[in-house]
């Protein structure tokens, strides 16, 4: 869980010299929360706490969140309430873990094709 983003913002915290304290403070955190996520031990933030961090330590902020984002142990999506929609994201999810190299491969070219015309089906639920 979060160690290489761990790692990475306890480093540039320390070669900065900027406080634990000083980092929790800003985000509404305790310095043992903190602590915890630049050991691995727990996830990273939300993005508006990742880009004060960020600037806290003199990171660019879209890289950190991309960093922090990465590695992350589990996603969350946002459901609209649309039933296959929700569908689509738990069949997803079930499967996540036994896919194939290979058909994770295929459904990132899927993802990666230019969106459809607006007016036209996605394809993707149909």
């Amino acid at each position: 869980m979060g160690a290489l983003f761990g790692g990475f913002a306890r480093e540039a915290r320390l070669s900065r010299r900027v406080q634990l304290k000083t980092i929790a403070d800003a985000l509404g955190f305790s310095s043992a929360y903190i602590s915890d996520i630049e050991l691995g031990y727990r996830n990273p933030p939300q993005q508006e706490k990742l880009r004060i961090w960020a600037e806290l330590i003199g990171i660019e902020p879209d890289r950190f969140i991309l960093m922090a984002e990465r590695d992350r142990s589990f996603f969350e999506l946002p459901n609209s309430g649309e039933e296959a929609e929700a569908e689509l994201a738990l069949a997803l999810a079930r499967r996540w873990t036994s896919l194939s190299p290979s058909h994770r491969r295929k459904l990132m070219k899927v993802l990666d094709e230019e969106q459809p015309d607006e007016g036209e089906g996605s394809g993707v639920y149909e």
